[in-house]
């Protein structure tokens, strides 16, 4: 087994669960702050 490929494997997957740690993360503070989400699905619900 190549050292090197999997030093690349896991470094690969470890940065796509830091993006999804950061993309989870960005959810939850678009949930608690309401800048514009928000009222764009209210609007859409109510139209």
């Amino acid at each position: 087994m190549d050292l090197g490929a999997s030093m690349g494997y896991h470094i690969g997957t470890i940065s796509r669960l830091h993006q999804y740690i950061y993309f989870l993360s960005c959810q939850q503070l678009g949930n608690l702050q309401p800048p514009g989400t928000i009222s764009q699905r209210s609007n859409m619900s109510s139209v």
